[in-house]
């Protein structure tokens, strides 16, 4: 099939064989080939914990890094049966716990490398995960 440009015609328009029409589009949304849902799920945790320290981890500027659509990333994370936020929280917990074990930070410095505003956030969520303070966390570990 060949083309040929007419400048001045009477009609602006572009003529395309029916059969091209039938041709399923290739959307940018889909799951490639060879998409390794663990290989993701390694990508996302890591560029999570890169970003706590800066603040807020919304959904919409984690998709934009990984080059794909809000809707995208929230399919791929269905797949391993996650919200974004349950995600979040996921990294946030194992990170924290992994810090305050660790025992080379305050309580303070760990919740503002996590995100948190303020240490009593931090310490409320940390409780929640573990049951106890940090504090009393690292006296029994």
């Amino acid at each position: 099939m060949g083309s040929s440009l007419t400048f001045g015609a009477d009609i602006d328009g572009i003529l395309v064989d029916r059969a091209v029409l039938d041709i399923p589009l290739q959307a940018n949304d889909r799951v490639p080939r060879n998409y390794d849902p663990l290989e993701t799920a390694g990508k996302l945790g890591t560029l999570i914990t890169e970003l706590l320290p800066y603040g807020s981890v919304t959904i919409d500027h984690v998709a934009a890094m990984l080059r794909m659509s809000r809707r995208t990333l929230q399919r791929r994370l269905r797949d391993f049966g996650f919200a974004f936020e349950e995600l979040v929280d996921d990294v946030r917990r194992v990170e924290a716990i992994r810090r305050v074990a660790l025992g080379e930070q305050s309580a303070m410095e760990i919740a503002f490398m996590l995100g948190y505003s303020e240490q009593a956030h931090f310490t409320r969520a940390f409780r929640r995960w573990t049951g106890l303070s940090p504090r009393e966390y690292t006296r029994r570990t």
